[in-house]
């Protein structure tokens, strides 16, 4: 019987559990890896986030994410990457049934005890073959043997794939989906961000050319974890940033929304502006240049639910969040409107527009231009 809240998935971590977790994870994940990284501070982090710390979060903000615009209960759910099985528990305790897929044997065979001693028993693994993502056809004929699925999960999947697989991936996924399904996109490090969080734990790395980067990524923090830069490609295996130019090119032709994105109340708290003022900016060339692009895309990482229509789409087809505000505004967002723009911390009266209008407050058509305000940055009553 598939467990339905978090009270019953962390009733099924014993400590037969952790034991039995920590030993695969050594045995299968982590073999080969460095002695300094064992004995790192990184190391303990890691490991409790594999056995645990990943599987609750899923458990206790992507679940509900998802279900705020999506009912999974009963569903054919397919995960592609499904790793070590920390984001598999979660959603199988809802689906009607989920089939796994990676390119790793040995994550599977984590995955798999990790499924067995959480009693999940309506999981199906899959191999698949390194070569899977080469064409949209080969994706499509790698996934679709299970039949349409109702959703697909993209977790911490698409940045380490090449270009061409990324487009091929998001092409044949949308192709086998069902009508009215969806794509969850989540973790996927956003190429417009200024900091790699991902990969190099460095400013502006995703912005660099392949060649470039290959070069200065003995400067990351992390360059003796991450080893040499043997390739190009080796970059992608590791982890590239993308942005909403692999969506366009991708789904062109294949009707497409996004219904749900990271500004939700379940994920806005996991990864704050560290920097407002960048996003802020960022959000107006969305405005000035992108308006037909979702902000969706702003976001440091591309935590996105794409819907395939069953439907014709209307010309504002795209969800646009209303809690974006909220996210970009941090200080002003807890603010009542109705105390006024003069209610504003300093830090916030850096605008020309807030300063005149500050030096009109005694004017007539300050209410005007205070309302005027509001609705342009969505702050209204």
């Amino acid at each position: 019987m598939p467990l339905r809240n978090a009270n019953d998935l962390k009733g099924k971590i014993t400590k037969n559990y952790r034991t039995e977790m920590r030993k695969i994870l050594m045995e299968k994940y982590f073999k080969g890896w460095s002695q300094a990284y064992f004995e790192s501070e990184a190391f303990p982090a890691d490991m409790e986030a594999h056995i645990t710390g990943r599987m609750l979060e899923f458990e206790q903000h992507v679940i509900p994410w998802v279900a705020e615009v999506f009912d999974l209960t009963d569903h054919l759910v397919l995960e592609i990457g499904c790793g070590t099985g920390s984001s598999t528990i979660p959603f199988a305790n809802r689906a009607g049934q989920l089939h796994a897929y990676d390119i790793s044997e040995n994550s599977i065979d984590v995955s798999r005890l990790r499924a067995c001693l959480m009693q999940a028993q309506n999981i199906q693994f899959h191999l698949l073959d390194s070569d899977w993502a080469a064409s949209r056809e080969s994706v499509t004929a790698s996934l679709s043997s299970q039949g349409a699925p109702d959703v697909i999960l993209m977790i911490a999947l698409l940045e380490h794939l090449t270009f061409s697989e990324r487009l091929n991936i998001l092409q044949g996924a949308f192709n086998i989906l069902k009508p009215g399904g969806i794509i969850v996109i989540y973790e996927t490090p956003n190429r417009l961000n200024y900091f790699d969080w991902h990969t190099y734990l460095m400013p502006f790395a995703d912005w660099l050319p392949d060649d470039l980067l290959a070069e200065y990524a003995a400067n990351s923090s992390r360059a003796s974890a991450l080893g040499a830069i043997s390739s190009n490609l080796y970059l992608y295996r590791i982890g590239r940033g993308l942005s909403y130019h692999e969506f366009q090119l991708a789904l062109k032709d294949i009707p497409w929304r996004i219904i749900n994105d990271g500004f939700s109340q379940w994920l806005n708290k996991l990864r704050p502006p560290a920097i407002p003022a960048y996003y802020q900016a960022l959000a107006q060339i969305f405005d000035a240049h992108l308006p037909d692009v979702p902000k969706s895309f702003i976001s440091p990482s591309l935590d996105l639910i794409l819907q395939k229509p069953s439907g014709p789409l209307d010309s504002s087809h795209h969800f646009q969040s209303e809690r974006i505000n909220a996210w970009l505004y941090p200080e002003a967002s807890s603010i009542p409107v109705d105390q006024g723009i003069e209610s504003l911390p300093p830090e916030m009266l850096n605008s020309r527009l807030i300063r005149f209008v500050l030096r009109l407050q005694s004017n007539s058509i300050y209410v005007t231009l205070r309302d005027w305000y509001w609705r342009l940055t969505g702050f209204k009553k």
